[in-house]
């Protein structure tokens, strides 16, 4: 059935980000979530001739400002290989999955999601949804359904094997087939436990280290710096790729730092750090650079006793 309305959360204008955009990029916001095509997953096809036509003296070139706009803020995700557009808060603003029939459906439509890049956004925003705000009470007039809790975690997990694909950094299992990193209902995946025995000599740079430019390879060097043992080559190279696109993106180097500080504090997958760094930047306080440094620094000296105290218990 065709959507008849969007819905627009009053706390969109208390929002940093969404004010600092400017007048074209919010509209287009607002366009996108009352198109009668946007899927309950948050999915549109890219129309940019079609959207342009809906406005007097709009052109594609203009359209595609506010989308690019809009996912520099991170409001959308776009690709334009698959011309899919992703609004990426979408399922969880709409109240999308606090409806177990409508989380069904939202299953469907999530499964026409073709890009990765997108694959992976979903994914990530799927395990921030705060399912234990739901009833767990028996559903049903005598009490004979599961609660919606239970009836939307089940859809949950079957859309966690949907999208088994959009986490590489997945563990493996005894029989060595990928094995889906767990949830943590309410928070973002966390990066499954690997043990990595500590290496006799020094390990040289991966190639993902050597692409990144040198801030991007001070901050990677820093976290590797705060970790017991160096963690494997793959979760170096995709969080060096992480860096420098939020780094690109022209997010401050000291906003970068502190969003990868509290991205380790809290042992998040590789591709939660993006969302940890923006809502670092949209958080009740606004970080300085020496905020940030201190942040860093105050990090540091915990990670530094929390080593000490290993040391004298042995």
């Amino acid at each position: 059935m065709t959507r008849q309305h969007g819905r627009i959360l009053t706390a969109i204008w208390a929002d940093e980000d969404f004010i600092a955009l400017n007048v074209a990029a919010q509209r287009m916001y607002l366009f996108l979530l009352s198109q009668p095509d946007l899927s309950h997953a948050g999915l549109l096809p890219m129309r940019t001739r079609r959207w342009a036509k809906k406005v007097s003296g709009e052109t594609v070139e203009s359209v595609e400002a506010a989308l690019s706009a809009l996912e520099g803020a991170r409001f959308v995700v776009l690709d334009e290989d698959t011309e899919e557009v992703l609004l990426r808060t979408f399922v969880r603003n709409d109240g999308v999955w606090k409806q177990p029939k409508v989380m069904l459906r939202m299953r469907e439509d999530a499964a026409q999601i073709e890009s990765g890049r997108l694959r992976e956004a979903f994914a990530v925003e799927l395990a921030r949804l705060p399912l234990d705000d739901l009833s767990k009470a028996p559903g049903g007039r005598g009490g004979d359904l599961p609660s919606p809790f239970e009836q939307v975690s089940a859809v949950v997990d079957t859309l966690r094997e949907d999208f088994r694909d959009a986490f590489p950094m997945g563990t493996e299992t005894p029989s060595g087939s990928p094995a889906v990193p767990p949830y943590v209902r309410g928070g973002a995946l966390p990066l499954p436990p690997t043990p990595v025995p500590q290496p006799p000599t020094p390990v040289p740079p991966t190639a993902a280290d050597a692409d990144a430019p040198a801030s991007a390879q001070t901050l990677i060097g820093e976290w590797i710096d705060h970790c017991d043992d160096r963690p494997p080559g793959r979760v170096i190279g995709q969080l060096s790729r992480e860096t420098k696109t939020l780094l690109d993106e022209g997010i401050p180097f000291d906003v970068v730092r502190a969003g990868l500080a509290e991205w380790h504090r809290k042992g998040l997958h590789p591709s939660a750090l993006a969302s940890v760094v923006h809502e670092t930047r949209r958080g009740p306080r606004r970080l300085s650079p020496t905020d940030a440094a201190m942040d860093v620094l105050a990090l540091g000296a915990e990670l530094q006793a929390e080593h000490d105290r290993h040391q004298i218990g042995a």
